[in-house]
């Protein structure tokens, strides 16, 4: 019976490497747990065509909004950890478990690092219809109309919801927070003087506040963003303590065999390298971070102790 046993055991291991030799042998899917249309969305469907080419296999993208990236992110964290489900996320991953009194899922134990992608500031835009040019503007006409003003965001937990209850804080502004479930939705809103201001991407706002159907007025960070020279950072307008970066990455779930990783790993850096998503990122005014699984890692790790600051000095515990 022992040696039945070992038998099995050593067949099965045997069938667990080949399966990783091979891999992949069938499509792979990725969720983007984001509406289609944003930033995340649009670079995922860029570098899954380049992970394709690269993989000899299709690659699907699929998205699943809702519950600020929850509910995409916890189908992958349901998935097999085989490399066949994989999950394009932002900063957001970490985001919306600081926030929550239960976290739905933890963002380190539940998932294997693939790669960083992109990074980029957020971006403080607002409608047109605002008596407002500028930050100080904004400000004073929120002020002078306390409760007047309202900001989309994708959801209560989202980085725009936190960066809303901040910037009130600091300001001393009083908003109306109005959820919405996918940035095209809020940013629709805003067009249409539906919601006042917002926290978005760089990538998805800029085109809009350059053809002139949105205002502008600063965006997070240390320095200005190359796109966008003229836009100041929320510090140089006046409001210090907004120094949050958004980064798009690849994860899968936790416990993918190492040799899948580092398979994906490599053909997510070439993909970025490649000379048009290079010229893609630039065009977009963000910020090339291809890297190791180590990296995003570390920089999950780091966002775990600035969100949670963030979600704290915020005062948002949500059930």
């Amino acid at each position: 019976m022992k040696s039945i046993l070992l038998f099995i055991l050593a067949m099965g291991s045997l069938l667990t490497s080949h399966a990783q030799d091979n891999y992949p042998s069938r499509p792979i899917r990725i969720i983007v747990p984001y509406g289609a249309g944003n930033a995340t969305d649009n670079y995922a469907r860029m570098l899954g065509q380049k992970l394709s080419e690269a993989l000899k296999q299709p690659v699907v993208i699929e998205n699943r909004p809702g519950a600020a990236a929850i509910v995409g992110t916890q189908a992958v964290v349901q998935a097999p950890a085989d490399g066949y489900t994989l999950l394009f996320t932002s900063s957001g991953h970490v985001i919306a478990p600081v926030a929550r009194k239960k976290p739905p899922y933890d963002p380190i134990k539940d998932f294997a690092p693939i790669g960083l992608a992109v990074e980029y500031p957020y971006y403080l835009i607002g409608a047109t219809s605002l008596p407002a040019s500028n930050v100080q503007e904004l400000i004073a006409y929120g002020r002078a109309h306390p409760g007047k003003l309202n900001y989309g965001t994708l959801g209560e937990g989202s980085g725009g919801h936190l960066l809303g209850q901040i910037f009130e804080q600091k300001t001393g502004v009083k908003a109306t927070h109005v959820p919405y479930k996918t940035t095209s939705g809020f940013l629709t809103g805003l067009q249409s003087g539906e919601v006042d201001f917002a926290f978005d991407s760089v990538g998805s706002a800029h085109p809009l506040v350059v053809s002139g159907k949105l205002r502008g007025f600063a965006v997070t960070g240390d320095k200005r963003v190359a796109t966008a020279p003229e836009v100041p950072t929320l510090k140089e307008a006046g409001v210090d303590g907004f120094d949050a970066m958004v980064w798009l990455g690849l994860l899968a779930p936790a416990k993918t065999p190492q040799p899948i990783i580092a398979k994906l790993n490599n053909a997510l850096v070439h993909a970025l390298q490649s000379a048009d998503m290079k010229a893609r990122i630039e065009r977009d005014g963000l910020r090339l971070a291809a890297g190791s699984p180590d990296q995003l890692a570390k920089r999950i790790q780091e966002d775990m102790i600035v969100w949670s600051a963030a979600a704290k000095r915020a005062g948002v515990a949500l059930e």
